[in-house]
Formats: C-alpha cells, structure tokens, sequence
C-alpha cells in the first residue's frame, strides 16, 4: 500500500471548505461573500499543494525591503504609498474595507480614491488590469499567488 501523500490533510481540508460553503449558501445561512472568502481558502490549500502549475493563475510579489512589486516576473513601478497599499491588500486575506485602508494609509477618502486609480492604471498599463476588485466600500486583491518577502 502507498503510504499517504503529504498534502492530505490539505486536500481534505479544501474540500470541506468547499462542500461546507455551498451546503451554507444553499440553505441559505451565508451571503455570499462569506462563502466566496470559504472558497478562496480553499484554492488556496489546493494552490499551495500545487506550486505554479495552476493554470492562468497569476503570481504577485512584492518585495517590501527593496520597494519592488511584480506580476508574473513583470516589474510594476509603484510608488512607496502604492507599494505599501498593494502590500496590504496582499496581506487581507478577504475583503478590506474603505475605512479601514484610509486609516491605515492615513489618508481621508479622496486621497484613498486618487492612491487606489493610480495604482489601478499602473497594473492596467502593466497588463494586469482586473488585479484589484472593489466590491461596494471594500477592496480585494483577484485570486493570485501571493508571496512577499515582508
């Protein structure tokens, strides 16, 4: 008998995940943004099990000690307030609300709104466009590969 793979528990977790996001939405106990959060873990155990070779799937890096971020080996020349808005929208793992990125930008709602365009043009002219989701008062990064170097 072949002896068990190392991602087991992970796979079995992801399922769960899976099978207990839609089981909620259909009985109608969770939005679906709770259950989109539910899923997104779920890619994300089956992503780490699979390294790079998930199709389509974009990889993010953002290197905080030397100021550098990039999409798919693409350099993307941010600004040291774009940099630290993308870290940090790296970091939630899940929605992040409107309030709670002025707050930790310091920044009153205009400047959030002209921060947050010109870091959305910088990853559109770079080829990244549909990186950032806003969903009513709150921002997410799309479903990528995150890693970081703190």
């Amino acid at each position: 008998m072949a002896a068990p793979s190392p991602h087991s528990a992970d796979i079995k977790r992801a399922f769960e995940l899976f099978f207990d996001a839609r089981r909620l939405l259909e009985e109608g106990y969770m939005t679906y943004f709770k259950a989109e959060e539910k899923l997104d873990l779920a890619e994300s155990l089956l992503r780490n099990i699979g390294g790079d070779a998930v199709a389509g799937q974009p990889q993010l890096v953002i290197k905080v000690s030397v100021m550098e971020a990039s999409i798919n080996g693409s350099h993307i020349p941010l600004s040291p307030a774009q940099l630290k808005l993308m870290n940090l929208l790296n970091e939630s793992p899940g929605m992040t609300g409107r309030e709670e990125l002025q707050r930790l930008m310091n920044l009153n709602s205009h400047g959030l709104s002209v921060l947050m365009n010109k870091l959305k043009a910088k990853l559109r002219d770079a080829g990244f466009p549909d990186v950032i989701i806003q969903e009513n008062n709150a921002y997410r990064l799309r479903k990528i590969q995150p890693v970081t170097d703190g």
